[in-house]
């Protein structure tokens, strides 16, 4: 099997080549369990082989899927051995806030052991299925106790089970055990201890319990090779943190935001408040990580020089964010402040042709009344990366956002990186109802924001004169 960075051949075999993307994502799935299963000399039918992969590629499928999909559980495991395939493919099978649920199919797997209790998940107390194994071994490695509201680790916690429930007839229980492990070590962004004990060190203690509990005669060169391959697992599930490019980074961003979102799915509907809560979200998010929640190491798995390099990598990509995701978020403030003062919530999707990006375009189009001021320069590396993201855009379309984004340009280049910063602290209080619309616009500068409310009504009455001609 070659699977270097990103490959376009998934592996060769004596009979034939297989590649992507050009075959479809199901028969990719089920080729990448058929060599994890080949690769641990593993004995199962063709017949279980594709209802396994089915099951898979239902779960990861669904309409809500924006990022969390199929082509995410291959990038996590490319690169990886059979153990780590597996848990790929099974480490986001469940993810109840995306899908909405759990679905029936899982929802049969996973019911003899969870329940829903004033709305919340909680494992089965008292349980009639503590002698199944998989369940009392997932749990163990998961420190999940009977009648525990599953909180953090929910998703993975019921990912892991059902991969465990699906492996359980095919693997040995040792094998089994490192693909659980694997996809513990996927709940993302969690701090140390209390007494400084990285997750990695946890994981480690809980299977060390785990090996003597269930006889897994793990050695400790075994023990520590399993910590080293969920590290691993874990890396590549927020490899996108570490992309050259925070462009590349922000894509992958705005592909989870439909996801957390839901609102957003719908590119006709939502509105600039809509719009602004969840860039509020994800801007507060990114203040709250720094990279040494995102990447893992355990006993040089990664090398130091690679970790070293991650870590790098990260931080770089979060301070790019952080000023981008300020810059749009004074860019719709000033849109939301607007919509009271017209009286209107804007579906932003729903202005016409115009639309949102050409409210931008016509803004920078109109700009008569341009001040003596020095247009903004990039004064750093980073800025000018932020500069390039607002005027080029992301490296990808999103399906509810346009690439680039020409407003929170416009604002840039007019009042430079201080400036707004210091004026999206403004655009909070407003938000949080400590400043009226009225007093937020008052603070900044006239000419803009006349010559965007001018704008803005025009391209209001463009959409309502387009609806109007179609009957809406």
């Amino acid at each position: 099997m070659t699977r270097a960075g990103k490959p376009s051949t998934l592996w060769v075999t004596a009979e034939r080549t297989y590649q992507f993307p050009s075959m479809l994502g199901e028969q990719y799935c089920l080729l990448y369990l058929e060599w994890a299963f080949q690769q641990l000399e593993a004995e199962i039918s063709q017949e279980r082989l594709q209802a396994m992969s089915q099951l898979i590629v239902e779960a990861m499928t669904g309409p809500s899927r924006c990022f969390h999909s199929l082509e995410h559980c291959f990038d996590v495991a490319q690169t990886g051995d059979a153990i780590e395939v597996l848990a790929a493919l099974f480490h986001d099978v469940v993810y109840v806030q995306i899908d909405g649920g759990i679905s029936a199919e899982l929802g049969e797997i996973l019911a003899p052991f969870i329940q829903t209790l004033r709305g919340r998940l909680v494992v089965q107390e008292p349980a009639d299925n503590f002698t199944d194994r998989s369940f009392a071994l997932t749990m163990a490695i998961f420190d999940v106790q009977p009648g525990q509201h599953l909180a953090l680790e929910q998703n993975e916690f019921l990912s892991a089970l059902v991969a465990a429930n699906q492996l359980q007839s095919v693997l040995g229980w040792p094998q089994i055990a490192e693909v659980i492990a694997c996809i513990e070590a996927t709940i993302p962004f969690r701090p140390p201890t209390s007494v400084g004990l990285q997750p990695s060190e946890v994981l480690y203690r809980k299977l060390s319990l785990a090996n003597a509990r269930f006889q897994l005669g793990w050695s400790e060169t075994n023990l520590v090779r399993a910590v080293q391959r969920a590290v691993r697992v874990a890396n590549r599930d927020v490899e996108n943190f570490s992309d050259l490019q925070a462009a590349d980074f922000l894509s992958n961003t705005w592909n989870l935001l439909p996801e957390a979102n839901a609102y957003l799915r719908n590119a006709s509907t939502y509105t600039i408040q809509q719009y602004r809560h969840a860039l509020e979200k994800t801007t507060s998010f990114m203040y709250y990580l720094n990279a040494s929640l995102v990447f893992r190491q355990f006993q040089g798995e990664p090398s130091s020089s690679d970790y070293f390099d991650l870590l790098q990598r990260a931080n770089k990509n979060l301070v790019v964010a952080r000023l981008y995701l300020n810059t749009k978020l004074l860019a719709i403030a000033i849109l939301e402040a607007l919509s009271h003062r017209l009286e209107t919530m804007i579906p932003l999707g729903c202005l016409g042709q115009v639309g949102f990006s050409e409210i931008a375009n016509q803004v920078i189009r109109q700009q008569t009344l341009l001040t003596s001021d020095v247009p903004y320069q990039p004064r750093n590396p980073v800025e000018r990366e932020v500069w390039e993201l607002l005027e080029v855009g992301r490296a990808q379309e999103s399906g509810f956002d346009i690439k680039n984004s020409p407003l929170a340009a416009f604002f840039l280049k007019h009042l430079g990186m201080e400036r707004v910063v210091a004026r999206v602290d403004r655009a909070k209080a407003f938000f949080q109802d400590k400043i009226t619309a009225e007093e937020f616009l008052a603070e900044c500068d006239v000419w803009m924001i006349e010559l965007v409310q001018t704008v803005l009504v025009e391209a209001i009455k463009a959409g309502k004169d387009e609806r109007n001609l179609l009957g809406q």
